[in-house]
């Protein structure tokens, strides 16, 4: 609730776009994102409370395309990824939402591995953050 409630705040697109980027990264983390790695992904974005703010179609588009985009070059999925992320950089509070909705994510599957949590301390290092603060 503490997260649907944060989210609330900031019911953006900016926000969204980033929310989506951080589930993208954090799903790819470990060099790979099978379709049911994706599928999960979605179906948890879909049952989450904190981002039923946003239409789902939209959710589930954004993630889709930067999943697919970070498929076809990977390359190119973390800069296009990054550069979502970095639009909310300038507003401290929605970048700690994202990066907590990152560790969500990552926890998910019951394992907040080793990749996933390297992933949200180069997010963090991208919006200024200390990743201390998200992970122990």
């Amino acid at each position: 609730q503490d997260m649907a409630d944060e989210v609330k705040k900031f019911a953006n697109k900016d926000f969204m776009e980033a929310a989506c980027a951080t589930s993208c990264l954090i799903a790819h983390a470990d060099g790979t994102c099978d379709s049911e790695e994706k599928m999960k992904t979605l179906e948890y974005m879909k049952m989450n409370d904190s981002l039923k703010v946003f239409s789902q179609s939209d959710v589930i588009k954004t993630f889709n395309e930067l999943a697919e985009l970070y498929t076809f070059d990977p390359g190119m999925g973390k800069d296009k990824c990054f550069k979502l992320i970095e639009k909310i950089k300038n507003n401290p509070e929605a970048s700690r939402a994202c990066l907590r909705w990152g560790c969500v994510i990552g926890a998910a599957d019951g394992n907040f591995d080793e990749n996933e949590q390297a992933m949200v301390r180069t997010i963090a290092n991208k919006v200024g953050l200390n990743a201390n603060e998200f992970i122990d």
